[in-house]
């Protein structure tokens, strides 16, 4: 059932992302049913995407915000966290060093922590 109408608040931005129902038996009581994971079925299948809404929209934004397919969106004005560029990359790439494909790729793969652990024992 289609929730009762109310201008008490602001629609929350999550509901771009799927649809805000009611039950029929309690129409106070609000839902969020993601789109995606309707349209594909993984509700179905006994996979997340339903969620109540009726006192707050946290956890329905935090499933949005997942990181998976279908999912990734944020509320409008934040921005996704930025990666740290590595210290070996700055140094790189602001030297304007050149280095071979086999030599950049096994830098890539340098863990910091296990050569220290390494150097230790």
């Amino acid at each position: 059932m289609k929730p009762l109408a109310t201008q008490r608040a602001k629609r929350s931005w999550v509901y771009l992302h799927g649809y805000r129902v009611a039950l029929l038996k309690e129409p106070n009581r609000l839902f969020f049913i993601c789109r995606y994971c309707h349209q594909h079925k993984i509700i179905d299948a006994g996979g997340a995407g339903i969620y109540e809404t009726t006192l707050s929209t946290s956890t329905t934004a935090r499933h949005l915000s997942q990181k998976k397919r279908g999912h990734g969106y944020l509320p409008p004005g934040k921005e996704a966290e930025k990666r740290e560029i590595s210290h070996l990359r700055r140094v790189l790439i602001g030297d304007k060093i050149s280095v071979s494909q086999d030599i950049a790729n096994e830098l890539s793969g340098f863990n910091t922590q296990h050569f220290r652990l390494a150097a230790v024992s």
